[in-house]
């Protein structure tokens, strides 16, 4: 997956019908893969296909302004070609595809600083302080996403299994702990006591 062009980007929210309760449950965790797997990952494949999507990457936020309440898949997205036609979200690409169209938002341009900062994430950090190496990998961690559901058997509760075994491979390779706020609060309190040493 490349890098987004910053100037080619565009983006839209997918509504997740069902209710999925408290944040991080299992009923959640199965409604996002539900529509991971019958809606996004047809849809992605066919805009890489046909539509010269060269980067993309989806997270779950809550509604965008304007639309009604719940949870979204915000799906974002950039072209490598033709980049000022508005790319084909809604409209006949989701009619062949039987997708229904009230699911998805109107999309829009992504314009300057909202593209140009990710929270939680330092510029400063980044090679060159280029903060599309954040997004790219932001993409590939979506791309892996939609893979893990391509090596499954359409069973959702098998593949959240799955998934939090592989989310602790990824935890080995980097030995991060399965508390993941409180090794990030010892982590910053130890960079902390760091960049006080370091003071003359």
């Amino acid at each position: 997956m490349n890098a987004p062009n910053l100037s080619r980007m565009w983006e839209t929210y997918l509504r997740i019908d069902a209710k999925p309760g408290k944040p991080r449950a299992a009923s959640a965790t199965l409604a996002v893969i539900k529509v991971l797997r019958e809606q996004v990952l047809p849809y992605v494949r066919r805009l890489e296909r046909y539509h010269g999507v060269e980067w993309y990457s989806f997270l779950v936020h809550d509604a965008p302004e304007g639309a009604p309440p719940g949870a979204y898949i915000h799906l974002r997205i950039s072209r490598a070609a033709q980049p000022h036609m508005l790319p084909p979200i809604l409209g006949g690409d989701l009619r062949k595809m039987r997708m229904p169209l009230r699911r998805w938002t109107q999309p829009k341009r992504i314009v300057a600083p909202a593209c140009r900062e990710i929270a939680g994430l330092a510029r400063t950090a980044l090679r060159s302080g280029d903060i599309r190496r954040a997004w790219k990998l932001i993409g590939e961690q979506s791309a892996w996403v939609l893979s893990l559901l391509e090596q499954h058997q359409p069973d959702d509760l098998a593949v959240a299994l799955h998934a939090t075994q592989f989310m602790h491979y990824f935890s080995n390779m980097l030995q991060l702990p399965s508390s993941y706020p409180d090794w990030r609060a010892d982590a910053v309190k130890l960079l902390q006591r760091q960049r006080k040493k370091r003071r003359p």
